[in-house]
């Protein structure tokens, strides 16, 4: 029979961080720019994706009743899964209602049989939804919003062991630039030459005393770009531009004068030609 002190030696805690926001408030990214990527991401999207159900990683969508059934299985079996593996995770989705009520009960019920105890984290982001609606106006109708609001909580100390509420603030500029270019990362990150084409635009255009989107216009007649209504409307929701018949050539003006006002030398081909 194993002593008290060897029962306290062999037990460990783990984190499990509880995201608590709507479609567009900045879940992912907050995941991105706080937390280890040795933290496993539980997500009912990624899960669509293995499905095929998502064919299009930058435009959200869900599947028929069936389609739908079958991600649900599979999110409640990984996340059994993740608590007896015991390691540090985090549910990235919008978590509200039964959803939220089964997480915490789980949690709960394996912290009631198992050695290795889990922490539960709430993260709170706090973006209003009329915010959120804009930024996915192109992809979520308003009323889907509406049918989470009616369910839509935040997590306080009396549903977890820890909360981390992040308050929304659109007067910081460097927030604004972080989403940006992590967005325009994770856009490029499986083509090179994309990349390429975007860079040497960009290097066009911070050799102009001035440019407008005539310039860019111009430029584009002999230099293609590749996906361009792709990637500005994977990008716009940080932008977040409002044009007459979706202008993408002036939204992407706004991207590129976004990126050279903040004066970083990230996005160049120079460094390639040196």
């Amino acid at each position: 029979m194993k002593s008290l002190l060897n029962y306290i030696l062999e037990s460990k805690t783990f984190k499990c961080y509880i995201m608590i926001g709507y479609p567009g408030s900045g879940k992912s990214t907050w995941i991105k720019n706080n937390l280890s990527k040795d933290v496993e991401i539980l997500s009912k999207d990624l899960i669509r994706q293995d499905l095929g159900i998502i064919k299009d990683q930058n435009v959200k969508a869900i599947g028929n009743n069936e389609q739908e059934k079958e991600v649900k299985n599979i999110y409640h079996e990984k996340l059994e899964k993740l608590l007896k593996e015991g390691k540090d995770f985090v549910i990235d989705n919008t978590n509200i209602g039964s959803t939220l009520t089964n997480i915490l009960n789980k949690i709960k019920y394996h912290n009631k049989t198992s050695i290795n105890k889990c922490q539960s984290i709430g993260v709170n982001i706090k973006t209003p939804i009329e915010v959120c609606m804009k930024r996915r106006k192109n992809c979520i109708p308003e009323k889907v919003y509406t049918q989470m609001s009616q369910s839509f909580k935040y997590l306080t100390s009396k549903d977890v062991d820890k909360v981390i509420n992040v308050e929304y603030d659109n007067n910081i500029k460097e927030s604004l630039d972080n989403n940006l270019f992590w967005k325009i990362d994770k856009y490029f990150e499986k083509d090179d030459q994309e990349r390429k084409d975007f860079y040497d635009l960009v290097d066009y255009c911070r050799k102009q005393t001035s440019f407008n989107k005539k310039d860019i216009e111009e430029y584009l007649k002999e230099h293609p770009f590749k996906n361009l209504k792709k990637f500005i409307d994977f990008i716009d929701d940080v932008i977040k531009q409002e044009t007459d018949n979706r202008d993408y050539t002036y939204i992407l003006t706004v991207i590129i004068k976004q990126i050279i006002m903040s004066k970083t030398d990230k996005y160049t081909n120079k460094k390639e030609e040196a």
